[in-house]
């Protein structure tokens, strides 16, 4: 995989969740303010299958170093991610996903940078989860079907807050049939990073920590995910300010109970 291409099928996922967002097929999580959130991770991942299948892709993950006055994060420079997955099922067809995890804890992210084995799934969750969609939710898809065309998209809301993250997910599919159970690894890809960082950088996580300078190369990319995220943050305080005036409700209503006489 070129370095090029990863850049540019990153840039390519934000902009497909960012849009899916400000259409309402997506619905950004609540966060009540941006410093509640830590990081990013960007993934664009394919998937195919003739019953026995794959998954894999690559990705950027950032730390947000601060958050600036117009509500755009500071990134560090990105570590190069590499997704690889095997599926064991019922499976036949060809599968694009594109997804945006928001972090509120950088402790996955940081195992990625030391080298840990990380098991999606397990040790990081990104696979979205939501209510079945219904045909009012994809204007003129069928997405009830198996064996049609269709897009997909899912959204994992953590309204207690519990989550370490929330993921955004839009998937372009034409799988016939998908009963897979899956299961695999999310690495730093080293031959990538060289490639980013000219060799030597120190290590991944001074790259995470915003020790490391992000190369030019890399400038035009990274300010396009930049204008995304910030796009999709500010949807995400948008719906935590809608739900304000509700709780404030049950608050008062909840009081005037208590004080029932």
């Amino acid at each position: 995989m070129k370095l090029d291409k990863v850049l540019e099928d990153a840039v390519k996922s934000v902009g497909a969740v960012q849009d899916s967002v400000k259409a309402g097929r997506v619905h950004a999580p609540p966060v009540a303010v941006a410093n509640d959130l830590k990081g990013f991770l960007v993934l664009h991942s394919v998937k195919g299958a003739a019953l026995l299948g794959f998954e894999r892709g690559y990705g950027l993950g950032f730390s947000v170093m601060e958050w600036l006055p117009d509500g755009s994060p500071k990134l560090s420079a990105p570590l190069i991610i590499k997704v690889s997955k095997l599926a064991v099922g019922m499976a036949i067809g060809y599968n694009e996903v594109f997804s945006v995890a928001l972090l509120r804890d950088l402790s996955a992210l940081e195992s990625v940078a030391e080298g840990s084995e990380t098991i999606m799934g397990k040790d990081f969750d990104l696979t979205g989860m939501s209510k079945p969609l219904t045909e009012g939710n994809v204007q003129g898809t069928n997405v009830q079907g198996t064996n049609v065309h269709k897009t997909s998209m899912t959204a994992y809301v953590d309204e207690g807050k519990s989550a370490k993250a929330h993921v955004l997910s839009v998937s372009d599919s034409m799988m016939l049939c998908d009963l897979s159970l899956y299961g695999g690894s999310m690495t730093v890809d080293k031959d990538l990073m060289s490639e980013a960082y000219g060799g030597v950088y120190g290590t991944n996580r001074d790259v995470l920590k915003g020790r490391v300078e992000t190369p030019s190369s890399l400038h035009a990319a990274v300010g396009g995910i930049t204008a995304g995220l910030r796009s999709i943050v500010r949807k995400s305080i948008e719906a935590h300010e809608h739900l304000n005036p509700k709780l404030e409700k049950a608050k008062e209503v909840a009081k005037d109970l208590i004080n029932y006489k």
